[in-house]
């Protein structure tokens, strides 16, 4: 799952890291679930969307 993660970031920027690893911390301690590629796409689909914390940061990854 790590280089999973890593290949989706693309952008190895420290940062990035960051955010994507406390999302899903989140979403473990929320839903209880081990992570997996299906938990890792939907946090980065939550992370891209308009309505998040993040979406800035991201605004690159978003699909035309």
């Amino acid at each position: 799952i790590i280089e999973y993660i890593l290949q989706k970031t693309t952008w190895l920027i420290p940062y990035y890291i960051q955010i994507i690893v406390d999302e899903l911390f989140e979403y473990y301690e929320e839903h209880e679930k081990t992570i997996d590629k299906g938990s890792v796409e939907l946090i980065f689909r939550e992370i891209v969307k308009s309505k998040s914390n993040h979406s800035d940061y991201f605004e690159n990854w978003k699909k035309d």
